[in-house]
């Protein structure tokens, strides 16, 4: 997930879960909407494509689940234990910690905050156009209460403002390639536990909702792989794709890879073995 890589985040969650600004946190807000008109839109839309992930779910709420892992999760990513789950409708007010409650409504507010962490002692607020792309967050002290809206910010402690040239994924694509510079297998950032658990908590958002798409999967094998990339039309697209890499990964360059045998899997094998410097 290219947004945990962000200094953002990272940051966020130091304060949050070390330095703990606002105490022990106990709600997250987040909503991620769209202006789209999705039914006149074509059925090659990303937005309308089962097999793509498209929908309020799988498209945006990855977003938004992701917001509430981080504010309320203090664990180590891959330690921590799973969620319950439960569909708005059967949510019995007496929901412990590690409970996320999802619905769809319409929400009114500001729409800079994309995120709202509380707190005991304080509120964060995190801002940007949308959740997929923060761009600072507001600590508050002390609270101000709302007959509706419950406990909202009070009195600003200090913005911490975060201006990322482009979208913000190099940051992902940097600590890939010092990861492989340092032979690990997988990311402290995102290990392949923690992949797991939040695949598991949206399958069973879908299974309670009843979202299940077809089952046609989109599966990309080295072997498909090849043969897409033997052809001499892929060929340059390929070699462009790594010049890019080389130009933005963290001082490492990936030497030679355009000059690898790619044609079968032993080429994709050592494909994987890049020489970093």
């Amino acid at each position: 997930m290219w947004l945990r890589h962000r200094p953002l985040v990272q940051d966020l969650q130091r304060m949050l879960h070390k330095e703990k600004v606002i105490g022990e946190v106990f709600r997250v807000y987040s909503e991620f909407g769209l202006g789209l008109d999705i039914p006149n839109l074509p059925d090659s839309s990303r937005y309308k494509q089962p097999h793509l992930g498209a929908g309020s779910l799988l498209d945006l709420g990855i977003y938004t689940l992701t917001w509430a892992i981080l504010g309320l999760d203090a664990g180590t990513p891959g330690s921590s234990e799973k969620p319950k789950i439960l569909a708005a409708q059967s949510h019995d007010g007496a929901v412990e910690v590690t409970t996320i409650v999802t619905s769809t409504t319409m929400a009114t507010g500001n729409p800079k905050v994309l995120a709202r962490i509380q707190g005991a002692k304080g509120t964060i607020e995190v801002h940007g156009i949308v959740p997929s792309d923060p761009d600072s967050f507001t600590v508050y002290s002390t609270f101000e209460r709302d007959q509706i809206k419950g406990i909202i910010g009070g009195d600003a402690v200090k913005t911490f403002d975060y201006k990322p040239v482009g979208r913000g994924y190099y940051w992902e694509a940097d600590n890939a390639a010092l990861d492989v510079l340092a032979g690990k297998l997988e990311s402290d950032v995102m290990p392949w536990a923690e992949t797991v658990r939040v695949m598991e908590m949206m399958d069973e958002i879908r299974r309670q909702g009843g979202l299940y798409s077809s089952r046609r999967v989109v599966r990309t094998s080295f072997q498909s792989l090849c043969r897409t990339l033997d052809s001499e039309q892929q060929r340059p697209a390929f070699q462009e794709l790594w010049f890019n890499v080389e130009q933005s990964v963290a001082g490492a360059t990936c030497r030679n890879i355009h000059n690898q045998d790619i044609r079968d899997t032993a080429g994709i094998d050592r494909i994987s073995k890049l020489q970093l410097s």
